[in-house]
């Protein structure tokens, strides 16, 4: 066993673990409450993202002590096997005269060193794991609790201004327009495809967890949309698409740019005319929003096609 390798390992385990814990622990930070169905909409928009950018820190975390646990179990097997790994004889035969007291082999008291020092890193990590898991658990329930209200919220006001709404779609393409009649940026290359492909999935509804085709959360769209041209940008995470991506300044902006909001919680795919394209939240569909208009700006980056 290489010296250190399995205390490096939790150490690493644990300080990632540490900062979501922290995270997880404190307030989650939200707009300011103002009255009204879209006030209180806007706010649980920006609670959905912010959950969503701590269950994802939560959920790698606990994928990345998972694969230490499951590598000390490994390491471990073995040794917990026998008592006397090397076949060493250590109690006298039957019926023998007692030899003369003396220290085991020092190989197999490195390896009982071992074993019990792998024992103590298993204790460790089941309990980590455990304790993450609960943190899972917690915040995908938060998070489903507050999508669910945010759902109704939003179905009361589409109701209620039905008519508004269908005006707004038809004569609008900028911020908060869902309808596909605008046709996309001239865009060459695979940023070109990737944003033909979201233009395409204009109006298709919002659903946590999906990356079509028929429906989309806002990581799932992008993660969908560079698929189209062939590009992985890190997975169906918006913290791993954050660390797969390479930060630009706001003014260098270009389509097929990701833009990150709300802590991580939340990206689009920038499409030109300082817009993204993005899956906001249950009981909406995938649309047009100017950045500006979006608050909680993070950062930008590009894709390496």
């Amino acid at each position: 066993m290489a010296p250190n390798t399995v205390p490096g390992l939790l150490r690493a385990a644990l300080t990632v673990v540490g900062v979501s814990v922290l995270a997880v622990a404190g307030p989650l930070t939200a707009a300011h409450a103002d009255p009204g169905a879209d006030s209180t909409i806007d706010q649980n928009t920006r609670e959905v993202a912010q959950i969503s950018g701590e269950y994802d820190k939560v959920h790698a975390a606990l994928a990345s002590t998972r694969l230490i646990a499951d590598t000390v179990a490994a390491k471990l097997a073995p040794l917990a096997a026998t008592a006397d790994p090397l076949g060493f004889t250590l109690k006298p035969a039957p019926f023998a005269t007692p030899a003369p007291s003396r220290p085991a082999p020092e190989s197999v008291q490195d390896m009982a060193s071992a074993r019990g020092e792998l024992d103590a890193e298993k204790t460790r990590l089941d309990a980590l794991i455990a304790g993450q898991t609960q943190q899972e658990t917690a915040l995908a329930a938060k998070k489903a609790m507050v999508e669910a209200a945010t759902a109704a919220l939003v179905k009361e006001r589409q109701e209620a201004t039905a008519a508004a709404e269908r005006a707004s779609r038809s004569t609008s393409s900028g911020s908060g327009s869902s309808g596909s009649n605008t046709p996309p940026p001239n865009v060459s290359g695979k940023a070109g495809v990737a944003v033909q492909f979201a233009y395409a999935q204009l109006g298709k509804p919002y659903v946590f967890g999906a990356a079509g085709p028929g429906s989309y959360d806002c990581s799932g769209l992008t993660m969908a949309a560079w698929g189209a041209a062939g590009v992985g940008i890190g997975g169906h995470l918006t913290n791993s698409q954050w660390a797969a991506t390479t930060r630009i300044d706001r003014g260098e902006l270009q389509p097929g740019d990701l833009v990150f909001f709300y802590g991580l919680g939340h990206v689009g795919i920038y499409v030109g005319n300082n817009q993204v394209i993005h899956a906001p939240q249950p009981g909406e569909s995938v649309k047009l929003s100017n950045v500006d208009d979006m608050g909680g700006y993070d950062g930008a980056g590009r894709v390496s096609a």
